[in-house]
């Protein structure tokens, strides 16, 4: 099994996980964006502040939101 398919079938995994706990559930925005960070090599731990258990990604670093719907805009 190559690491793409591995990282990709995580992702699937925690995305899951997250959705069926009946919790506050990170943005699918943000849920994109951790499926790219997986892609990354952040050897310096620059997004280190990008996490699962966050609602949403507006505050990560490198990530704007829109202020009226918390999208992300860049």
């Amino acid at each position: 099994m190559n690491l793409g398919l591995l990282l990709s079938a995580l992702s699937v995994v925690i995305a899951a996980a997250l959705f069926s706990s009946g919790s506050v559930a990170l943005t699918p925005d943000g849920i994109a964006l951790l499926e790219f960070k997986s892609t990354l090599n952040d050897t310096k731990n620059i997004l280190s502040n990008w996490q699962a258990l966050d609602d949403s990604p507006c505050g990560w670093t490198g990530i704007s939101c829109y202020p009226d719907d918390q999208r992300v805009q860049s």
